[in-house]
């Protein structure tokens, strides 16, 4: 009897651990998250990691202190500019779909309104990756971040 409840613990555990690591929402993780994606990207994000193609930017983003301010469904773009002080770019984010695995940010861009998709592979309550395409010189770039939470 006890090797029957044991072979059943064993197998309901298999069959819970398959369903599980089917379910995961975003391809860098968590595995597994109490919080709601809103509350883990309502907050401010400093960039730790940035590629534009094969560039790394990483420097340039570091250099100019940027930042990412999410709120209930706004988005705040802040960095340095040494000609004018700190700039801040409004602008507003939504869920792109009910899976929560892309945003539309929207921001005003000399007096144009521009949305962009920013694919999220990882969202924790300390770290978010993120990509979104661009045109550069007539040609597609796909752009990576990675921020710590601030």
């Amino acid at each position: 009897m006890k090797q029957l409840n044991t072979f059943l613990l064993l197998a309901v555990l298999s069959v819970a651990a398959v369903n599980f690591s089917s379910c995961k929402k975003y391809a860098d993780g968590p595995f597994l998250s109490i919080k709601s994606p809103e509350a883990r990207l309502e907050r401010t994000w400093r960039v730790t990691k940035a590629m534009s193609g094969s560039n790394d930017m990483t420097s340039l983003f570091q250099l100019v202190n940027y930042k990412v301010e999410f709120t209930a469904s706004a988005i705040n773009i802040v960095y340095s500019n040494f000609l004018s002080g700190t700039t801040i770019e409004k602008g507003t984010w939504k869920w792109a779909g009910a899976d929560k695995k892309s945003i539309l940010v929207t921001q005003t861009v000399s007096g144009n309104n521009q949305t962009t998709t920013w694919d999220i592979t990882r969202l924790t309550a300390k770290e978010l990756h993120a990509s979104y395409s661009s045109i550069e010189n007539g040609a597609p770039v796909l752009n990576t971040l990675e921020f710590k939470a601030d």
